[in-house]
């Protein structure tokens, strides 16, 4: 992600200007976008069911009856979904516990559009967003099952026989593909006050050869949707396509797909479908029958002057090719899971979905941040104070490195004179200058790394902290204050700005470097640090400012204490 490529280049360059200058060494000499996603264009009912099937059954085969559209509405716990007859699967499914992302209107925006004539919603307006719909495509179910040669999901050939009906928490559908009959069967979860497993639903699939001769197949499941294009820059929730295969999460973004058109993976496969940073709607296969290969592709349709256009796409479990004989029938049973990324919940759905929540590099430190963080949540109640208690939690686990490396700074600003004095007595001799200046902290016990350690120790929390706030659904339109969600920027940028008041008041109580050159470069890196800030999250930036004002309180007492450096040992003798 391009804001974490940015954060991490700004504090490895400000940590390296940090150690290089701690270290007195001289200053050092001075030193892909892809392609745009399509525009979006009016919505298609690309799968209408024509008026008679598009595969007729077999000669001697007994023909279903027809049938028309119908939908049907059931509830579960914490969702509502409709189930259409057109694909045998949902066309619909609502989470009620969860409200639409917010839209991350900022202030710089706000007035440009406001100059512009038309000011918009207020960045301080949060607003009534909706409950969150898993579902966009329309026309047709968003889980679909084929048994052809064909890699993307064929086109639905219309409305199914509806054979069972919800009353007993049993939905089952049946058509005829050829000489196949096809009985697709939905068993709905039932209702109680714990939520682990009660997004997933019981799927299952069964053909059955009716016809006289021996039909090859090649099974595919699916969940099919669409993606819509980006539009809100890097606070963008971007769909994709992904999967647990091969021992690791994979996951194809639209761009990829409409390049490639269809990627295939060689499996196990534990699930596999479409998801975003905080919700996902996948397929669970039981885990002694896991799938020979998960495919990725776009479906392609006609659009303006004829130009191929992308705005579905789907991600299918395949399983090994079969031949059934005549009257043979094979089922298939899987899960499907439509909801939260919340680890607990996901962990209980099935295996490895826990996986589906993607910290990174960071996720030995990001999940029991997350931990703490809900803990401290379930005492206060909010979580902007909860991550105002995990920053005073964590300045107090590294309070004694805090201490040492205030010490240390300390000491190097009285020892700067005389460091001084052997740049000018030794300057133009660069290797003996090094080494008497390294004489000198022997000397004097200083050591002039000591201030680097406390920010070696944050900047892990730092990413971390960054990747549970952009991919736990916990903090997912998280309130506090003015902001309307925590995991966006500031909408009106005043914490930013506090931050970088902050530090610039930090940096004064802070022993300065002697030379020039370097002293100009520190009273510019607050600006740097601060600038960065405003393209963060603001829970991030809370949890940096109060730990700069942490740290200038303790800077003020070191302060206040004085201090010399350890006198020179003496010779034995």
């Amino acid at each position: 992600m391009d804001s974490e490529k940015r954060l991490l280049v700004a504090i490895v360059l400000s940590l390296g200007i940090y150690l290089l200058f701690q270290a007195l060494l001289p200053p050092p000499p001075p030193p892909e976008v892809g392609p745009a996603p399509p525009p979006p264009t009016a919505p298609v009912e690309s799968e209408a069911p024509p008026p008679a099937p598009a595969t007729p059954p077999a000669e001697g085969v007994e023909a279903l009856p027809a049938a028309e559209r119908l939908t049907t509405a059931v509830d579960g716990p914490g969702w509502k979904a409709e189930f259409t007859n057109v694909g045998a699967g949902p066309v619909d499914w609502t989470l009620t516990e969860y409200e639409k992302p917010v839209a991350g209107h900022w202030i710089f925006g706000w007035i440009f559009d406001c100059v512009r004539g038309d000011c918009g919603p207020s960045p301080l307006a949060c607003g009534d967003l909706g409950p969150i719909d898993l579902v966009l495509r329309e026309g047709g179910s968003a889980v679909r099952s084929w048994f052809t040669a064909s890699a993307a999901p064929p086109f639905l050939p219309g409305p199914e026989e509806v054979v069972g009906a919800p009353d007993s928490g049993l939905i089952t559908y049946r058509r005829s593909e050829g000489p196949l009959w096809v009985t697709t069967r939905w068993r709905l979860p039932e209702g109680g006050s714990e939520r682990e497993g009660s997004y997933l639903v019981e799927y299952e699939v069964n053909v059955e050869n009716k016809s006289a001769s021996a039909v090859p197949i090649e099974p595919r499941f699916a969940v099919v949707d669409q993606i819509p294009p980006e539009t809100g820059g890097q606070y963008d929730i971007v769909r994709h396509v992904s999967a647990y295969v091969g021992g690791g999460v994979e996951t194809w973004k639209p761009g990829k797909l409409d390049d490639k058109g269809t990627v295939s993976e060689a499996g196990p496969v534990q699930w596999g479908g479409l998801g975003d940073n905080y919700f996902l709607s996948v397929l669970v296969p039981p885990p002694d029958a896991a799938p020979l290969a998960f495919q990725a592709g776009a479906i392609p349709r006609a659009g303006r002057d004829g130009v191929e256009e992308f705005n579905e796409y789907y991600g299918a479990l395949q399983y090994p090719t079969a031949t059934l004989a005549p009257g043979q029938a094979m089922t298939w049973k899987h899960g499907l899971f439509m909801g939260p990324k919340q680890l607990d919940v996901l962990e209980a759905a099935g295996p490895y979905l826990g996986e589906a929540v993607d910290f990174g590099w960071f996720g030995a430190i990001a999940r029991p941040l997350l931990w703490l963080l809900g803990a401290l949540y379930g005492l206060v109640g909010s979580w902007g104070v909860a991550i105002i208690l995990l920053t005073v939690l964590v300045k107090l686990a590294v309070f004694p490195l805090d201490q040492r490396s205030y010490k240390s700074m300390k000491e190097m600003q009285i020892l700067q004179p005389k460091i001084n004095e052997l740049r000018e007595k030794y300057k133009d001799e660069r290797e003996k200058l090094n080494l008497e200046i390294l004489q000198l902290y022997r000397e004097h016990k200083v050591n002039p790394l000591g201030g680097c350690l406390p920010i070696l120790i944050q900047m892990p929390i730092w990413f971390a902290l960054y990747r549970v706030l952009w991919n736990s659904i916990e903090l997912y339109n998280s309130r506090f204050l003015y902001f309307c969600d925590l995991t966006q920027r500031d909408p009106i940028a005043v914490l930013p700005l506090l931050l970088t008041g902050a530090m610039f008041l930090q940096q004064k109580m802070s022993p300065q470097p002697q030379d020039p050159s370097q002293a100009a470069v520190m009273r510019w890196m607050p600006i740097f640090f601060g600038v960065l800030m405003f393209t963060m999250p603001a829970g991030l930036v809370l949890y940096i400012f109060v730990s700069t004002l942490l740290r200038m309180g303790q800077q003020y007492l070191v302060n206040r204490g004085g201090g010399q450096p350890a006198a020179p040992a003496q010779a034995a003798g």
